[in-house]
């Protein structure tokens, strides 16, 4: 018997169909603007899934700072680059927080403000 349970040394292969649980569609960047740079596009976007992504709430670079964010109740809360972080944490606390978003890739994204 071969790898796999299968006889005559055949090895198989798996590959997952789009009606598989396990199926992951392919990663699709929001933008092919470096993460490094400003994007309007991204202003304030955060996707759960395929991976975790969030920018910032003011010009779109990568936001490493998170403000009032819970994802046990499905709460983005705000992000912010190094540079926006005093005015993204003053916009939280005066009470402004993550929405929905556009949809994409099987889980909502989240876009502040």
């Amino acid at each position: 018997m071969g790898p796999y349970g299968l006889g005559g040394g055949t090895a198989a292969r798996y590959f997952p169909t789009m009606s598989d649980p396990v199926y992951q569609p392919p990663y699709k960047p929001v933008t092919a603007t470096p993460l490094d740079r400003p994007d309007p596009a991204r202003v304030g976007v955060t996707r759960m899934t395929p991976c975790f992504e969030h920018f910032c709430a003011v010009c779109g670079r990568d936001g490493g700072f998170g403000f009032g964010c819970d994802f046990m109740r499905v709460e983005p809360g705000l992000w912010a680059c190094s540079e926006h972080r005093d005015e993204v944490e003053g916009r939280w606390k005066q009470g402004e927080v993550g929405k929905p978003s556009l949809p994409a890739q099987g889980s909502p994204p989240f876009r502040a403000g």
